[in-house]
């Protein structure tokens, strides 16, 4: 069974991710709709949350994050920071981060993949995987735009991330583990899966050694970001 369309696997990758994922094994060009999906919903989330609400709360937000820095620092990051500077900036930072992203682990997996000798898959196709498999992510922003549209005051960002490790923590800004734990959380794992279950599908790869190649890149990254915290509070 495989999606009929790129619609259909937009809905089967939450419900029915090996249907979505055996219709994207076949149609990799279905990716252009979650990925405009994913890139186009959290920058109108952007849009809306810095130009359609008072900045003045959201830059002190900002400014208290900074923590210990001095007067100083403050004051120049004030001068900076306008509803207008904060978007663009925020907005080309996660375009970017996220197309790097998206580059860098379809790579990973184009090679990690070589071990099944009849893999004929190339980037594109594990671009496209990748792509799939964050695109759950999209629940967060929607969820941040109801938590934003619902609450009386205009809420920090980091706080609107309730399906992360920090949801549940509640880390204050400015805490050494809080941009961990808020990059940490239910879609990390969610992601892991789709990555797994596409490497399954796609290529004869044995169930155990797809979940070590999906797992890895998340057992290093994590592993060396939470061991250079444990270092520098020590």
């Amino acid at each position: 069974m495989q999606s009929s369309s790129p619609f259909a696997a937009v809905l089967d990758i939450f419900v029915a991710p090996s249907r979505a994922l055996n219709g994207v094994k076949d149609s990799k060009y279905w990716t252009f709709l979650p990925f405009l999906l994913y890139m186009g919903l959290p920058i109108a989330f952007l849009c809306f949350y810095f130009l359609g609400h008072d900045f003045e709360s959201i830059k002190e937000q900002m400014l208290a994050a900074m923590g210990d820095r001095s007067p100083a620092e403050k004051e120049q990051a004030a001068n900076f920071l306008t509803p207008h500077t904060v978007l663009v900036t925020s907005t080309l930072f996660f375009s970017l981060f996220s197309l790097l992203m998206f580059c860098m682990q379809g790579l990973y997996l184009m090679f990690a993949t070589k071990v099944d000798p009849e893999n004929i898959r190339s980037f594109p196709d594990w671009f496209a995987l990748t792509v799939w498999a964050h695109f759950p992510e999209i629940i967060g922003t929607v969820l941040s735009f109801v938590l934003v549209l619902a609450s009386s005051t205009v809420p920090d960002l980091n706080s609107l991330n309730m399906l992360s490790l920090n949801g549940i923590l509640n880390l204050p800004p400015g805490h050494p583990w809080q941009s961990f734990a808020t990059t940490f959380g239910l879609f990390s794992i969610w992601s892991l899966f789709l990555t797994g279950l596409g490497i399954q599908l796609w290529t004869k790869i044995d169930k155990a050694r797809a979940w070590v190649i999906a797992a890895l890149p998340y057992v290093v990254i994590y592993g060396i970001w939470a061991l250079v915290l444990v270092v520098k509070g020590s």
